[in-house]
C-alpha cells in the first residue's frame, strides 16, 4: 500500500506524465506548475457511557480492522463541522440522538483502504444520550453493538491506535474524579 500522493501517475490539471511526489503531502507538475496538497481527512467518534459507566462499543463489519472494536463515528463530509459529523454518524450507525458532547482529544491515524493509506486526524468526544431505547445497529456497517467496561478490554482489540489513546485518556480522567 502507498500513501495517497504516491498514487498519481499523471498531472490532474494538464495530464502530463512527469508528475512528481514532492513529499508525503503533495505532488507537483513540472510541466504546468500545478501543485496538489493532500491534507488529512478528519473523523469524529463518540464515547457514550451507560449509567454503569460501560461504553457503547461497536464491532466493525468492514475493513480496515474488520472484527475489531470501535466507537460510533466516521468521516466528516465537505462543509460539515466535527459536531455535525458526530451527530450524523452516531444517528446513522446506532440510531441514537446525542443530547450533549464534550471534546476529549484528537490523534493521527493511518487508514488503509483499497490500496491507499490515507492520513486521518481522528477526533473523539465523550457524549450523552437521553436513553438507549431506540438504539439499533446499522447492519451495513456494524457487526454488533456491546456495552463494555473499557478498562477490561485488551488494548489489542481496539480498531485503531488513536482509539486506544482516547480510551487511555478517558480512563485517566476517570481516576481523577
Amino acid at each position: 500500500m502507498k500513501s495517497a500522493p504516491n498514487h498519481f501517475q499523471f498531472c490532474p490539471a494538464c495530464g502530463d506524465p512527469s508528475i512528481e511526489t514532492v513529499d508525503s503531502v503533495s505532488v507537483r507538475c513540472p510541466a504546468c506548475e500545478f501543485e496538489l496538497f493532500i491534507s488529512p481527512s478528519i473523523s469524529a467518534a463518540a464515547l457514550i457511557e451507560d449509567a454503569a459507566g460501560n461504553l457503547l462499543v461497536i464491532k466493525r463489519k468492514k475493513d480496515p480492522r474488520k472484527g475489531y472494536f470501535g466507537m460510533p463515528g466516521g468521516f466528516a463530509n465537505p462543509n460539515e463541522t466535527l459536531e455535525e459529523t458526530l451527530i450524523r454518524e452516531v444517528k446513522e450507525e446506532v440510531n441514537l440522538d446525542l443530547i450533549s458532547w464534550s471534546y476529549l482529544g484528537a490523534w493521527p491515524n493511518q487508514y488503509p483502504f483499497k490500496s491507499v493509506i490515507y492520513s486521518v486526524v481522528d477526533t473523539y468526544f465523550t457524549a450523552k444520550v437521553e436513553n438507549f431505547d431506540k438504539m439499533q445497529s446499522c447492519q451495513e456497517e456494524l457487526e454488533s453493538i456491546y456495552f463494555l467496561d473499557p478498562a477490561l478490554v485488551d488494548p489489542k482489540n481496539w480498531a485503531f491506535p488513536s482509539l486506544e489513546k482516547a480510551i487511555q485518556l478517558l480512563l485517566e480522567q476517570r481516576k481523577q474524579i
